[in-house]
Order: structure tokens, then C-alpha cells, then sequence
């Protein structure tokens, strides 16, 4: 009995001492992209990064991996006091992945090159701060934006636009991550949430983990390599038909979100379109109450590329390039707020330079997330510089701000 009590501890002190080694081996090397996680589950918006840690982050899209540190809120951003500076304009910044912007390093990415440019002149102290989280909707925003963002008393707040995942996320029937909140009802009075993902199996099993992978690089390998190999399974099986089909000269016909740049819009995400729209106009009416001015801008497509265009035409000869420009640009204006598009300074520049403006490949998941068509990666630096020039204008040039004394 003491013999096998004595081989029963041997296994396990070789067996701990192997995971210490590959656990070791894992943090200084990062193999196969390993890392020590930084993201936590949230009971508001599903989850978030945890403040104040370092990160390491391989997107598949640049050449190298990208390090950081998050701040206190868990942003992507330096700490930012709650008083903004003497003479100072703050430019509180929503959205997605795009505004996260973990692909390239913070001091290259659009929000740092803006702020630079506008701060040229030295007249104002533009402060620019990011709030931008992977996966984020319009549901998600709003919830940042009345219980965190108000806070720090912006003179402006900028809702960047991604039709893609904006629209189809903002539905359980279609969003590729259900542990989130869900809108209910949308209007003049009010928003109501569906909040129950925080009851869901997954999402309990996400918070007990969380903690071992905040801490071990092991453990948050596997845990994101099951979690992906289940998303996709998941995609797979439920995609709509329509989804499945990448547009091109054999399949007639456009579907999700890309539809409703046709005549034949997809009925479901028509109305996924109208609750994102509706979201936002109660962003906009929240901060108008609080003299606080609102900026919409909506990302580019995959269509500012002619090819791409032409190819969409070929499905689909009623396809508009541009229609998320200009519908959202009407939209904006009737509710009181700011627009900027991108769809056109993009083919621009692109037109102009041949420039690639996008990373040539994004993450595992993007083809499938996107539905039909997508871009391949983020934004490159080439067009972080280009929204970053264009930002800064649209901002420079809002009469709004011209008197704006700290």
C-alpha cells in the first residue's frame, strides 16, 4: 500500500512538474500563440478585458504580435483622469474591434493619430479615449455609454458604425455569440434589455474558468482552442441559407446584411438594420439631454474595392455601393447628430494610391461571422492613417466645439 501511495505521489509530482515546465515554456515563447488571457465575463455587456493588465495579442492579420497594458476600466487606452485638461475637448470613442484596435500598436492606431493632428495647433487639447471592445452592437454601447462613458463629462461622443456585425449581432437568431444582452424594446422612453445570458450554463462555466486563465497560459490555450472549435461548429450549423453562399457569378442573388444595399433586402436583418438605428437615436437623445454632441461614422465596406463592387453587381445588379454612407447620413440628420462615411474616402484614396487599406487575412472566424462578404482583416496601417485624417477633420471642423472652454 505505501509503495503504491509512494508511485501515486511520483505520477503526480512529474505530472505537475511537467505542466509547470510547458506552463513556463508557454508565457516566454508564446507557442502556437499561447497566452495568459486578459478578458473576464461581465454581467452587463457579456464580457470585457480586466483592467490594469498586460496583454499579448497575435491577430493573425499583422506580421508580429502586439503587446499592451489595459487600463483601470479595461480599455485599450491610457488612464484617463475624470476632469479633462485645461482648454480641453474630450472625445469619448464607441465601437467595435475597429476601435479596439488590438492589431496594431496604440500609438499607430487611429485614435492616437487624430488626437495628434488635432492637437497641432496647440489652441485645444483634443483628448480622444477609447471604448472600444471586440463584438460590441449598438446594445453593448448604449450600456457603456449611460452607466461609464457619461462619467468622464465628453464634449463628444463618436459611435463608430460596422454594419456586418452590428446588424446581425443585435439579434440571438443571427449573432454568432448569444451570451450577451439582447434588446427588447427600443424607444422615446426608454431601453429594455433581455439580460438572461447570465443564467446560461456557459456563461457560469465562463466565469469559473476565467479566473484559472487569468493566470495560466495552459489553461487559456485550451480553453480558447475548444471555445473556437465550438463556435465554428456552432456558425456551421446554423447559418441561415443564405450565408452559406458567397456572391459571385454562379450564385444569383445577395443575402444578410449586404441585402439591404438591393432591392431584394433580407426581411430579418431589414429589421435588425431598425433596431441598431433605433439604439443609437436613444444614444443620441441621451447625450443631447446632456449637451454632449454625437458623432456617427460609419466604417467602410468591402465594396469601396470596384472589384469587390462589380462582383456584387454580378449577384445582384441592384446593389448600391455606398448605400450604408448615405442611409445613415439621412438618418443621422434627422436625429440631430453628425454623420461621417468612410465607403468613399476609402475608394479614394484606394483609387488614388492602389493602396491596401486592410490586413489580407482576419481571424478564423470573420468568413463565417461576416455571413457573405466581409473584409479579409482590419484596418492596416495605411488605413488607420486614413480614418485617423479623416476623423480629425470631421472633428476640427464641428461648429459645436469651437467655443469649448475647460
Amino acid at each position: 500500500m505505501r509503495s503504491l501511495f509512494a508511485g501515486l505521489a511520483l505520477s503526480v509530482g512529474v505530472l505537475l512538474a511537467f505542466a509547470g515546465a510547458l506552463e513556463a515554456i508557454l508565457r516566454t515563447t508564446h507557442w502556437f500563440g499561447a497566452h495568459v488571457s486578459w478578458s473576464r465575463p461581465d454581467q452587463t455587456i457579456g464580457w470585457r478585458f480586466a483592467g490594469n493588465s498586460n496583454y499579448w495579442y497575435d491577430s493573425r492579420e499583422n506580421d508580429h504580435p502586439i503587446t499592451g497594458h489595459t487600463n483601470s476600466g479595461g480599455w485599450n487606452d491610457r488612464e484617463w483622469p475624470m476632469q479633462k485638461s485645461p482648454r480641453g475637448v474630450r472625445v469619448a470613442v464607441l465601437g467595435d474591434s475597429y476601435v479596439e484596435a488590438l492589431q496594431v500598436e496604440r500609438e499607430s492606431n487611429f485614435l492616437s493619430l487624430a488626437q495628434a493632428i488635432l492637437n497641432r495647433d496647440g489652441e485645444r487639447r483634443f483628448e480622444l479615449m477609447n471604448f472600444g471592445r471586440s463584438g460590441f452592437t449598438q446594445t453593448e454601447e448604449w450600456l457603456i455609454l449611460t452607466s461609464e462613458i457619461v462619467k468622464f463629462a465628453p464634449d463628444v461622443v463618436v459611435l463608430l458604425y460596422y454594419a456586418p456585425n452590428d446588424i446581425a449581432d443585435v439579434d440571438p437568431s443571427t449573432a454568432t455569440d448569444r451570451l450577451r444582452p439582447f434588446p427588447t424594446r427600443v424607444g422615446s422612453d426608454g431601453v429594455a434589455l433581455d439580460m438572461s445570458f447570465t443564467r446560461h450554463t456557459a456563461f457560469r462555466l465562463k466565469s469559473f474558468i476565467s479566473p484559472l486563465k487569468n493566470r495560466s497560459a495552459l489553461v487559456s490555450s485550451v480553453a480558447e482552442k475548444v471555445a473556437l472549435a465550438l463556435a465554428q461548429r456552432a456558425q456551421a450549423q446554423g447559418m441561415h441559407d443564405h450565408e452559406r453562399d458567397l456572391p459571385d457569378a454562379r450564385i444569383p442573388g445577395i443575402g444578410g446584411y449586404l441585402s439591404l444595399a438591393t432591392d431584394t433586402r433580407d426581411a430579418l436583418y431589414e429589421r435588425s438594420y431598425a433596431v441598431t438605428k433605433a439604439l443609437v437615436a436613444a444614444m443620441i437623445r441621451f447625450c443631447a439631454q446632456r449637451r454632449i454632441d454625437f458623432l456617427l461614422v460609419a466604417i467602410d465596406t468591402p465594396a469601396y474595392v470596384p472589384s469587390v463592387e462589380q462582383r456584387l453587381k454580378t449577384a445582384d445588379p441592384t446593389f448600391r455601393f455606398g448605400f450604408f454612407d448615405h442611409d445613415l447620413a439621412a438618418f443621422a440628420a434627422g436625429a440631430g447628430a453628425q454623420f461621417l462615411g468612410l465607403d468613399a474616402a476609402f475608394r479614394a484614396r484606394y483609387l488614388d494610391r492602389g493602396a491596401e487599406l486592410h490586413f489580407s487575412k482576419g481571424s478564423p472566424l470573420e468568413p463565417r461571422v461576416l455571413g457573405n462578404l466581409g473584409h479579409p482583416g482590419h484596418w492596416n496601417y495605411a488605413g488607420h492613417r486614413l480614418v485617423a485624417e479623416r476623423l480629425a477633420a470631421k472633428l476640427g471642423s464641428m461648429n459645436t466645439l469651437r467655443d469649448v472652454d475647460g
